[in-house]
């Protein structure tokens, strides 16, 4: 707003102005109540409901025509309705009231001018809270298309990355989303085994990249190295999952072998099979892989080149100390692993939903976790939307 500029200029600091929808109109829209509508009310007005004098006279405000918006009044609101009376306006005026607008726990408490004060003491409707006043407060133009995730929240905890893919799907979806960061990627610099690797690259049968970061990582550094992507020619690719698979068509590179399941072990007992013993193989992956990788390719003896790409950092600052979100998802081992270990604690009602078996066993309390199927972030989200299908059909059974 104004004062926040003001106080820019004043610290010559600069600034854009980025216009924002304003919770004058977006509250009562998405509470199903127009500011305006045609032969009803042809304006609305937006008057602040808290002055730093608290001497304000709502009562001059009773003769205007059209919808009153009062913003920030929550705690005024006997004082604002007994005025408005005052002025002349008639009791029986519809009102309303709509806390927490625009989230999965909004509050919206309908009367007249004359009781709406005393149903928002009885209801402790909490603030925030936007005050509708005029006839087209009595009007209910609420949505009737309910989304498959609407009024459910979840909390999305990893990389920036995956948290930043996720939620915008989810919030499609109609779910209130916490993101919550926590995991850094910090690439390993000096990686000598990695430039002797790019010099032979030729001689390598099959590289293996067991997420997309590494894939990612590994094709900045063989640019940087000054080594031609050509070099990659003939050799067959092997990757844990669809992304990573993906990520690397976009780049004219296609994975000849991507397991069914999407775990490192199944990557790993793929390769074991496929690739076999007499192969030069390239292996691309994090400090903190699961070892169900290398377990499967010790049991056909396959050697190969192991390439310690990045490491993954819980950065602890962004975890909350306590979540109660109806869900909290996990992308990766490192990411359920940090999480905990932070002394984060979730509610006994807060479901975990893991990307995978190895996610999920990363967990010690096996109580109230989903496993996601296939193991995706598009299988995240349709196990949530079957969770909450489930939930639907189990209190309508018993009701």
């Amino acid at each position: 707003g104004g004062e926040e500029i003001l106080a820019l200029k004043e610290n010559d600091i600069e600034y854009i102005v980025i216009p924002a929808v304003s919770s004058a109109t977006a509250v009562p829209e998405l509470a199903g109540i127009p500011v305006t509508h045609r032969n009803i009310s042809r304006s609305f007005h937006v008057i602040t409901g808290h002055t730093s004098d608290e001497n304000t006279d709502y009562s001059k405000y009773a003769c205007l025509d059209g919808t009153l918006v009062f913003l920030m009044g929550l705690g005024n609101i006997e004082t604002i309705a007994n005025q408005l009376i005052k002025g002349g306006m008639k009791e029986d005026t519809p009102a309303a009231v709509i806390s927490h607008g625009a989230y999965v726990n909004q509050c919206k408490i309908t009367g007249t001018i004359s009781d709406i004060a005393k149903k928002v003491a009885d209801s402790k409707c909490p603030a925030p809270a936007v005050i509708v006043t005029g006839d087209t407060a009595g009007m209910d133009f609420s949505q009737t298309l309910e989304r498959p995730l609407e009024r459910v929240r979840i909390s999305v905890a990893g990389t920036r990355e995956f948290c930043g893919n996720l939620s915008e799907k989810l919030e499609n979806l109609g779910a209130e989303v916490v993101s919550i960061p926590h995991i850094l990627l910090k690439e390993n610099e000096h990686l000598p085994e990695l430039d002797k690797a790019f010099e032979i690259m030729e001689k390598y049968d099959c590289i293996v990249f067991t997420g997309r970061h590494g894939a990612e990582m590994f094709l900045k550094r063989l640019v940087k190295s000054g080594t031609d992507i050509r070099c990659l020619a003939g050799i067959k690719i092997a990757v844990t999952g669809s992304s990573t698979a993906e990520f690397l068509k976009e780049r004219g590179l296609f994975a000849e072998f991507v397991p069914e399941k999407f775990t490192s072990g199944a990557l790993g007992k793929l390769v074991a099979e496929k690739i076999g013993r007499d192969k030069k193989i390239l292996v691309i992956r994090a400090e903190k892989s699961s070892s169900e990788f290398e377990n499967e390719m010790q049991k056909l003896s396959v050697v190969y080149d192991d390439i310690r790409l990045y490491d993954t950092i819980t950065n602890t600052s962004v975890i909350p100390e306590y979540i109660d979100t109806d869900y909290i998802i996990f992308g990766s081992t490192a990411g359920i692993r940090g999480f905990f270990e932070s002394g984060a604690e979730i509610s006994e009602d807060t479901k975990i939903v893991c990307i995978g078996d190895v996610t999920a066993s990363a967990y010690r309390n096996q109580k109230n976790i989903i496993t996601a199927s296939p193991h995706t972030a598009d299988g995240i989200i349709q196990s949530i939307i079957m969770e909450e299908k489930y939930e639907k059909v189990q209190k309508a059974s018993q009701q």
